[in-house]
């Protein structure tokens, strides 16, 4: 019977272990929902990490626009000279044709004339459109378009 009495005893204290073990319940339940210290630490972590993610996102295309420009100054070389050595063969040619006596030498040159100046005319258009890639891509590195 003292099982009975705890029980009787127990009845009579119901409502105020309904409302403790609401309480309780809601104390765990509001725990586990909050983000603790360890849970913000970890967020933090994950923001630096995306902030590092995005740097090296900047520096990849930074290093994309150098690449570039160098690439495009290496073809401004190399067609810089192409055109000195067409403008070279330009004054050979001109300078043969003066001299030439024979109608055929002077056909042949002539024909030869007409390919120079094709190629110098190409030549030069493609170093403009280069200077042009230059001075674009240079804008973009000076204004740091990437970000």
């Amino acid at each position: 019977m003292p099982s009975s009495i705890f029980l009787k005893k127990l009845g009579e204290y119901k409502e105020f272990i309904a409302i403790v073990s609401a309480a309780l319940g809601g104390f765990i339940w509001f725990e586990s929902l909050v983000a603790k210290q360890k849970d913000l630490v970890q967020i933090k972590d994950s923001l630096s990490d995306l902030a590092t993610v995005s740097a090296i996102v900047e520096l990849d295309c930074q290093l994309d626009l150098y690449m570039t420009l160098t690439q495009v100054q290496m073809q401004v070389l190399a067609n810089s000279k192409r055109l000195a050595e067409t403008k070279a063969e330009a004054e050979i040619v001109n300078a043969a044709l003066e001299s030439a006596e024979n109608q055929f030498t002077i056909q042949t040159l002539k024909n030869r004339q007409r390919q120079v100046k094709e190629t110098l005319d190409s030549h030069s258009t493609k170093q403009k459109r280069l200077n042009d890639q230059t001075d674009e891509t240079a804008l973009k590195i000076s204004t740091n378009s990437c970000g």
